[in-house]
């Protein structure tokens, strides 16, 4: 909960849901008293509130969504048609896509390479950065299981 940098009591709507059971009922009681005001934050037009960590878990699905991955490769090999036209399907801004590329991929045209000559590492990119890609725990483990499996033969 945070207060109002132009002074009295006023307190951001949104960030109430942080604040303790007893904090909540001393507000209560001061807006009963008509001592507080409480106003709703007005969301910016132009940038939604939506933090990096979110922005990246969609960008990465809507990448899954497109390609499919697999363990044999990408259902679907086409790159995105474009970094803007696909950011306005998502709904997200096309400099975040940009950034996202850049970052995992090394840009949009290292990114459309890979979908068109390799995309057995694209598909493990896309998982791992998903986190369905299989860990090294789990073929320990099928490796137990077939030892298992042939001791049991003998």
């Amino acid at each position: 909960m945070k207060e109002n940098p132009v002074g009295g009591n006023r307190y951001w709507i949104d960030d109430v849901g942080s604040a303790s059971a007893a904090a909540i009922n001393d507000l209560l009681t001061e807006l009963e008293r008509g001592m507080l005001s409480v106003q709703k934050k007005k969301p910016s037009e132009n940038h939604p509130h939506t933090s990096k960590q979110s922005m990246r878990l969609l960008i990465i699905s809507a990448l899954v969504n497109h390609h499919r991955p697999t363990h044999f490769g990408c259902e679907i090999t086409e790159s995105i048609p474009g970094v803007r036209e696909f950011s306005k399907e998502h709904h997200f801004s096309s400099a975040s896509l940009s950034s996202f590329l850049k970052k995992e991929f090394g840009g949009f045209k290292e990114y459309q390479a890979l979908c068109l000559r390799e995309t057995r590492k694209l598909s493990v990119q896309l998982q791992v950065l998903d986190g369905t890609l299989p860990t090294k725990e789990f073929f320990d483990h099928l490796q137990e299981l077939k030892q298992k499996i042939e001791g049991a033969e003998d």
